[in-house]
């Protein structure tokens, strides 16, 4: 693989990765809305770790550029 596919790979995962991160906040505030507290906490979690995936890709796409 060059570092081109790698850069498009990469950033379509960032894309999806920052969609599901949106996504998993709205569901944690509609579970919120219907009172399941634990499942609306536990699904923030997961929006909160999937941002941090977001960090590590962006991390991987400047990698690309340094060498």
């Amino acid at each position: 693989m060059d570092r081109e596919k790698a850069r498009i790979r990469l950033e379509h995962w960032l894309k999806h990765a920052e969609e599901h991160a949106l996504e998993y906040q709205a569901f944690s505030k509609t579970l919120h809305e219907m009172g399941f507290k634990k499942a609306g906490d536990a699904i923030m979690r997961l929006s909160e770790i999937t941002k941090e995936s977001c960090k590590s890709i962006q991390e991987a796409l400047e990698g690309l550029k340094e060498e």
